[in-house]
């Protein structure tokens, strides 16, 4: 009915909870168990705190129940192999809970280092996201490097983030290559829909202008289409696709988008 505690115990074999209730903390820091630990049909409702543990051997956590208020401690551990699933852990770090974000990193800096021994591959993605997470927050937390820090953590959290999921999130590669593409489209449209498509009804050339592509239709069905093309192939070829057809303004937003393009393919290739 309270905590159940065993800190800095040394067991020199396994460790069972079978069909067991704890209402509040199983304390595990600093044991030292030498063969497995087993959580079997376990309900926890407090903190699982296995701070400065070692666990020589597998530990089966799978079938741990955890209560509302459950949370979890790993800081300093040395697991040989823990048997858990993200789903246990989401949103249940202790660390986290208290916004102690530079702990936050290095505990699931242990648990990707842990998935990783298991083959578990994707549990190891989720671990690195969320370790790149904490350490974005723990620097954010110590305003480190002043405006200039700030912008560029704004940075990286907009495009490795938001835009990519720190390399393990191809999807987001393409929702984000899609979004840019059609942005950049926007903007080329607006030259195009308020002056026509050059040389498509006169001569006459405008300050900000495309000019490569000739559709036949409407107008402003054209401007939208002549758009996409052009934003399609600046973001896949780069300045160069559109560099002689391209003057004004315009040209810095061919810009911004050629190297927008080539971040994210590279971006796309490593995740």
């Amino acid at each position: 009915e309270d905590h159940l505690d065993l800190r800095s115990i040394q067991f020199e074999e396994g460790v069972v909870f079978r069909n067991s209730f704890i209402r509040k903390d199983l304390l595990f820091r600093g044991v030292n168990i030498q063969k497995k630990l087993t959580l079997e049909g376990t309900s926890l409702g407090g903190c699982f705190d296995l701070q400065k543990a070692k666990l020589h051997d597998f530990a089966y956590l799978q079938d741990l129940n955890l209560q509302p208020g459950a949370n979890f401690r790993f800081w300093n551990s040395i697991p040989q192999a823990l048997l858990i699933r993200p789903q246990q852990l989401a949103g249940r770090l202790a660390s986290e809970q208290e916004n102690d974000h530079a702990t936050a990193a290095e505990e699931y800096g242990i648990l990707k280092n842990n998935f990783a021994r298991l083959n578990w591959l994707d549990e190891e993605d989720w671990a690195y996201y969320r370790f790149k997470q904490a350490s974005w927050r723990a620097r954010r937390g110590r305003g480190e490097g002043g405006l200039f820090g700030s912008v560029g953590r704004f940075l990286e959290w907009l495009i490795f983030d938001k835009g990519c999921g720190y390399g393990t999130m191809p999807m987001r590669v393409l929702l984000s290559a899609v979004l840019v593409i059609l942005f950049f489209a926007m903007v080329y449209c607006l030259p195009l829909i308020t002056h026509g498509i050059p040389g498509y009804d006169s001569g006459e050339q405008v300050g900000a202008s495309l000019k490569t592509y000739r559709l036949t239709g409407s107008s402003k069905v054209d401007a939208v289409a002549t758009a996409l093309i052009g934003s399609t192939s600046a973001f896949v070829s780069g300045f160069d696709a559109l560099a002689k057809d391209v003057d004004g303004w315009l040209a810095v937003a061919l810009t911004l988008e050629g190297l927008s393009g080539m971040l994210l393919l590279g971006l796309f290739i490593v995740s």
